[in-house]
Order: structure tokens, then C-alpha cells, then sequence
């Protein structure tokens, strides 16, 4: 039963600049418990992610963000820039283990579910610090 849950049907579409892309598509019901796990961890952690994490758990956190962007850039002098730099990619740099240890330190509720799996994917916009 786990390969069925945990298991992933693998496609390979091509790239327009040629090759292979390999895309897992899961099974159904596990996505459906993870968007269960990841509503509630969300709800649970909100107060963690505001004021620095605006793309999750604070609603319309992501438009807030652009409009002060925006009136901040309507505020500089003429010639100014702004620049976002994003020098690593931080989820490849994460270790399961350490994910799942955070998980059980701060969700111990889907900690069980989330072992099975090793890999629990909360959609919390992972950002640089």
C-alpha cells in the first residue's frame, strides 16, 4: 500500500531546447492529506512567518508586498534602482532530517504522517535570509 500512496507515475516531456523533462505526478488522495497537513501546519505557524514571510499564512501578505514595493519605488529619486538578489537556492540546501526535526519540534500533530513520507512540503515560500 505505501508504493501506492508514496508512489509517483513518471512522464517525460520534451523541452523546446531539446531533451528530457522528467515530471512525477503523485497519487491523488496523498496530495489531498498533504493540502490537509499543510492547511493546518500553516494556520499553526502564521504567527512564525509575519511580518518576515509575507507569502504564506498572512492574507494578502503577497499584494501588500507589491504595493509597498510599488510606493516605495515611486518614492526614490529619479535614477534609482532597486534590486533583488537571491544568491542560493535555499530548498535545495535544506536536509530532510533537519526538516523533518523542525517539523517534530514545531508540529508534533503531523509528525507521524510526515516521517512516513520524509519529505513534508509546506508551502511556506522558503525565503534567504
Amino acid at each position: 500500500m505505501t508504493s501506492v500512496l508514496f508512489g509517483q507515475r513518471l512522464v517525460a516531456l520534451n523541452k523546446k531546447s531539446g531533451g528530457i523533462r522528467p515530471i512525477a505526478v503523485g497519487f491523488t488522495l496523498r496530495k489531498l492529506a498533504f493540502k490537509c497537513a499543510n492547511s493546518f501546519a500553516v494556520c499553526k505557524l502564521a504567527p512564525c512567518f509575519a511580518p518576515r514571510q509575507m507569502g504564506a499564512a498572512v492574507n494578502g501578505g503577497c499584494e501588500a508586498v507589491v504595493h509597498a514595493t510599488h510606493r516605495f519605488l515611486g518614492s526614490l529619486q529619479p535614477g534609482s534602482v532597486i534590486a533583488k538578489l537571491d544568491f542560493s537556492n535555499a530548498f535545495n540546501c535544506l536536509h530532510r532530517d533537519s526538516m523533518l526535526e523542525a517539523v517534530f519540534q514545531q508540529i508534533p500533530e503531523i509528525h507521524n504522517y510526515s516521517i512516513q513520507h520524509t519529505t513534508i512540503i509546506l508551502y511556506c515560500g522558503l525565503t534567504s535570509r
